[in-house]
């Protein structure tokens, strides 16, 4: 199984870029079956492994309050990092497109 990861190039166009989902599902720790979760599921999952809001967020870059409105239901991750948070935590069906800072040309 392949998905898709979008990465938008600064005024030149879109680069597609195919990833296997193992090399993903490895990073980020995420099932291969990629069903959806509910909140009170992943925040019962930082409990029993022990783990913190804060660290993740740490850990995956992102700012630990951003992480806590987005488990709490207060964000609607529609975009942005909210969005991202929600798709890395399986809350949210969807990808990830970020921004190319270093991306050389392709020709």
């Amino acid at each position: 199984m392949r998905i898709h990861v979008f990465v938008r190039k600064p005024k030149r166009g879109l680069i597609i870029f195919s990833i296997e989902m193992m090399n993903i599902a490895e990073k980020y720790q995420i099932d291969h079956d990629m069903t959806m979760k509910t909140i009170e599921q992943v925040r019962s999952e930082f409990h029993r492994a022990g783990r913190s809001i804060s660290k993740w967020a740490a850990t995956h870059g992102y700012p630990a309050y951003l992480v806590q409105q987005v488990l709490s239901g207060r964000s609607r991750c529609l975009r942005g990092q909210s969005h991202e948070i929600a798709v890395l935590l399986q809350l949210k069906d969807g990808y990830i497109e970020r921004e190319a800072e270093n991306v050389g040309d392709i020709s």
